[in-house]
């Protein structure tokens, strides 16, 4: 296997990707040298750096400036998981365009939310890394970057259906979440286990992360699937513990080899919760003029659920733009000393308008674009709240 490959080289691009850099990770040297002699075409004032795997990827970034990274979800040694294990740890605030070739549509389907990390399929199609690189590089990509979280990392374990005990420490608290398989099944965070441990270790400042393998044997006392674990985790504390009367007495011995085949299917208060979501997003899209919508926390800046968007709207980038819109809007009413919630946010562009509706009591708010030609503003703003009502998190 080569050793910490790295390599600058001279390519061209657009204004967007005008004087940056790039780094490719990857263990195959001939995926490495395409997508460099590809960007040759675009721009010489580009930089791009080569790395055969994780550990000499964090070299480049520890000694260079780097605006994106695009790497590979499985390598020897240091792989993609382990990769942004460590850009966590170091806190390298820079987007990342994971690709695999393992890929199918249920993986696909979890891989949205996921903050700074974006999907391509191996083979990669060169238009749609170019996007996908111009789309972390946008005037969204300060939001962008900020999803990037311990939240987004046990969602591409989850993707990749890795098997790891993930250990939490910040400041004098450690805390520990098993998962297998991608699934979280434990979690120990001092006297407390299950459920409320992994709540309380997601929500730890600085946290600094380490992987390791996980036991031959786990106490499995989670058995949410891990959507329904960050909805309720980054709930406020007055609003957690929707779980708390599930399954407490259950306490199943799980060998992690095993744990595809023992898993359970999810209760019915799961499904309720998860099914109106879905549900409310739906009846979102069928707003006339509907051209995409999505749920999102403004605290985590994860999204929880998207429908529509497409080549003109990427739902993701637009929920961590509007995530910032909240945010600095709520930090305005603070300092003005302005009481009482925000109802909506309106926002008019030449052919579009975007809704955003913040939900009462929670950290949740409902993005909603609308044609400006086909839709009726009153109306979506009407029906909008309508669906806030029925919603249920």
């Amino acid at each position: 296997m080569e050793r910490n490959v790295l390599r600058g080289c001279g390519v061209q691009g657009d204004q967007v990707l005008a004087n940056k850099t790039i780094l490719i990770v990857d263990d195959e040297a001939l995926f490495r040298s395409s997508i460099c002699e590809g960007l040759k075409a675009l721009d010489d004032s580009i930089s791009v750096f080569e790395a055969n795997d994780g550990l000499a990827a964090l070299e480049v970034l520890e000694t260079h400036d780097v605006d994106v990274v695009v790497s590979d979800l499985h390598m020897p040694g240091l792989d993609g998981v382990g990769l942004l294990t460590q850009m966590l740890n170091r806190a390298y605030r820079v987007p990342v365009v994971m690709v695999s070739a393992f890929r199918d549509e249920q993986n696909t389907a979890k891989a949205t939310g996921m903050g700074a990390v974006s999907f391509l399929d191996k083979p990669v199609d060169y238009d749609e890394l170019i996007e996908a690189v111009q789309r972390a590089l946008d005037h969204n990509e300060r939001a962008f970057m900020q999803g990037f979280s311990l939240a987004s990392l046990l969602q591409l374990m989850n993707f990749d259906r890795k098997s790891s005990t993930l250990s939490v420490r910040s400041g004098a608290a450690a805390g520990h979440i098993f998962v297998s398989e991608g699934a979280v099944v434990d979690a120990w965070l001092g006297d407390e286990f299950g459920r409320s441990a992994f709540a309380r270790t997601l929500r730890l400042d600085n946290p600094t992360l380490e992987l390791s393998p996980l036991p031959d044997h786990v106490n499995r006392s989670i058995t949410e699937p891990l959507s329904a674990l960050l909805l309720d985790a980054l709930r406020p504390d007055t609003e957690r513990g929707r779980f708390v009367d599930i399954d407490d007495g259950w306490d199943e011995v799980v060998d992690a080899t095993a744990f595809a085949e023992l898993e359970r299917e999810p209760n019915e208060r799961e499904n309720i919760n998860m099914a109106n979501v879905e549900q409310s997003l739906q009846k979102a899209m069928e707003i006339n003029g509907s051209v995409g919508t999505a749920l999102v926390d403004f605290e985590s800046g994860m999204t929880l659920g998207t429908k529509g968007g497409g080549p003109n709207l990427d739902l993701e980038v637009a929920a961590a733009g509007n995530t910032e819109v909240v945010r600095a809007k709520m930090r305005v009413m603070q300092d003005l000393s302005i009481a009482g919630g925000i109802k909506d946010i309106l926002i008019t562009l030449e052919e579009q308008y975007h809704l955003i509706r913040p939900l009462e009591g929670t950290t949740l708010f409902m993005y909603l674009a609308i044609d400006s030609r086909t839709g009726n503003l009153a109306m979506a703003r009407h029906k909008l709240a309508a669906i806030e009502s029925e919603l249920k998190v």
